[in-house]
């Protein structure tokens, strides 16, 4: 291959990709951690965002088609790299309520 093309390959795979902050993951990852199927995670995940509990984000990243996990390769062959907006998700701190002592509200009575 000649260097032109690897060149051309790596500037294009490469465009436009973002770094994804700590604490974001994807449902694969998520999944993963949690021991359970991504359509499990997935709808556990959707749960939460209902709730409040977690939120989504979309990062551009690189995605390497022809994986072994994946069962068809896409057009252009096995093991090329092109980026993709992919859903993060991280969860939401709940909000914290300041503490009140009881001497400060018997004062004000």
């Amino acid at each position: 291959m000649s260097s032109w093309v690897k060149a051309l390959e790596k500037y294009i795979s490469t465009k436009g990709e973002e770094v994804i902050p700590e604490g974001w993951k994807t449902r694969n990852q998520i999944a993963k951690l949690f021991g359970r199927t991504p359509s499990t995670t997935s709808r556990i995940i959707a749960e939460m965002m209902r709730e409040g509990k977690a939120e989504t984000r979309k990062f551009k990243g690189v995605v390497h088609a022809g994986e072994k996990n994946q069962k068809k390769y896409v057009k252009g062959g096995p093991r090329q790299k092109y980026l993709r907006r992919t859903p993060y998700f991280r969860l939401i701190s709940p909000p914290t309520k300041p503490l009140t002592s009881r001497s400060c509200k018997e004062s004000s009575k």
